[in-house]
């Protein structure tokens, strides 16, 4: 709808009723469109009488009578083809300008409809290129989602694997269980207080069995965020972590 009042507005600057009436009485001055001015010849109407032009003198009431039909009929005549000649002008004017009209205005919807046009296959370039875009920032997405849950499944398995070297490291015995006797000297080993309340806190996250011990298992499964920290300073952490 807001194309067909563009369309509407646009071309109603062609066809004003104004200027359709300056063109035409302009026109009406101009000699192309006067008889024998270029345009068609006017049509004239030839003579019902074709008799010789005869000199007779007047010597009885009706050929006075009849002179004057005659002349009154021959100004008649002339009269009617001026009528008819303005008439074959105003016509022809209003017909060319009529014509210029349409095509003028047929110029104007043409022009904007094939702007109209333009305008639509550039929103499809647009509309493709952003799809292309959106596509293209899906793959990413979905390439770094996928980096991600791998750099996590790593990280989750060095980490496995950094916890197991370090039990194995304390587990001197070699039973697969550290004893809570040696836990204050671990913590002292890795920088960690190892106070009465430090180990049984530990002991209390690790020790499933309830049994003074923890196993290999819950080592790495339970063992407290700072003390997994505070293992990195032990100077074997970096073998560990190999």
């Amino acid at each position: 709808m807001a194309l067909s009042f563009a369309l509407r507005v646009t071309a109603a600057r062609f066809v004003r009723p104004v200027a359709f009436t300056r063109t035409f009485a302009s026109r009406l001055n101009d000699n192309r469109f006067q008889p024998g001015g270029g345009g068609p010849p006017i049509k004239t109407i030839k003579s019902s009488m074709d008799l010789p032009n005869l000199s007779v003198a007047e010597v009885t009431p009706a050929q006075t009578e009849a002179s004057k039909a005659k002349k009154s009929a021959q100004g008649a005549l002339v009269a009617a083809k001026q009528a008819l000649a303005d008439v074959a002008v105003k016509a022809k004017v209003l017909k060319q300008v009529a014509a210029e009209a349409a095509d003028a205005e047929a110029k104007v919807l043409k022009r904007v409809a094939a702007e109209a046009a333009d305008a639509e296959q550039a929103a499809l370039e647009n509309l493709t290129a952003k799809q292309a875009d959106l596509d293209q920032a899906t793959l990413a997405k979905k390439k770094a989602d996928d980096d991600a849950l791998t750099y996590l499944e790593n990280a989750k398995a060095q980490n496995k694997q950094f916890l197991a070297n370090a039990f194995d490291h304390f587990d001197t015995e070699k039973t697969g269980v550290i004893k809570q006797e040696h836990i204050p000297g671990i913590l002292r080993e890795i920088g960690y207080p190892a106070g009465h309340e430090e180990v049984e806190e530990l002991m209390g996250a690790v020790d499933h069995a309830l049994d003074g011990t923890m196993t290999r298992k819950a080592w790495i499964k339970s063992l407290p965020l700072d003390i997994k920290n505070a293992l990195q300073n032990h100077p074997d952490a970096q073998k560990w972590s190999s």
